[in-house]
């Protein structure tokens, strides 16, 4: 049953307050960002001069550690505190902006305005409303990834699937129920069907991060030929 109400959540649905109030604002680094800054700092010609389009900006840490290298940073959020504590960092930087929007609701993406050399989304289908809408934001990132481009994700997100905790912000529209928490994981074998699919190569890094090893996280690289 699970898995054809996970099919098609019947929506997409407005955002409401109950969807844009979260903590992660007010968090460490999680160990899947922090695996991001080091890997692209060991590979600063992946984002230097580039457009990033970094999906859930949550403390703010990645943007802060990038900004002074990018072309354009786009960075997407349905969290309240997320989009206030990132407009009070980057007020003064033209070439940095968050959006307000759910990354699942397809009537955002003509908000995403053009393309991008390298998008992060350290959890692709974690909070997934359903599988229709999951399916539309992957052919968004490959729609508007260059020729030459990446996506990068981790390991961490890849394999975990949100239960339902209402404590968070969360996806409009999202049953709660929390077994639907594995229709939510990619799985690796997920990750190379999707790769496979749109023509994407697939990658697996483990960036080094100093004096934080249990921080490490693996990555994995999906690059538009």
């Amino acid at each position: 049953m699970s898995n054809i109400t996970f099919a098609d959540c019947g929506g997409p649905f407005e955002l409401t307050a109950a969807h844009t109030i979260s903590s992660w604002e007010s968090q460490p680094t999680t160990g899947a960002e922090a695996a991001v800054t080091a890997f692209l700092q060991q590979w600063p010609q992946l984002y230097t001069g580039k457009r990033v389009l970094h999906v859930g900006v949550g403390n703010c840490s990645l943007p802060a550690a990038l900004a002074d290298d990018l072309a354009a940073y786009v960075g997407l959020t349905i969290s309240l505190p997320e989009k206030r504590l990132f407009e009070e960092k980057f007020a003064a930087t033209e070439h940095m902006r968050v959006l307000l929007t759910n990354k699942y609701d397809p009537r955002d993406y003509s908000r995403i305005e053009g393309f991008f050399d390298l998008i992060i989304d350290v959890n692709l289908k974690s909070f997934a409303c359903c599988e229709k809408h999951f399916n539309q934001l992957i052919a968004l990132c490959n729609e508007r990834l260059k020729s030459g481009a990446t996506l990068i994700t981790a390991e961490s997100g890849v394999l975990w699937g949100w239960p339902g905790n209402t404590k968070m912000a969360y996806t409009p529209g999202a049953r709660l129920d929390p077994s639907l928490a594995e229709d939510r994981v990619l799985g690796l074998d997920g990750l190379e069907r999707l790769s496979r699919s749109f023509g994407l190569d697939l990658t697996c890094v483990v960036p080094a991060i100093r004096d934080a090893p249990d921080a490490m996280d693996k990555l994995w690289l999906l690059r538009k030929a």
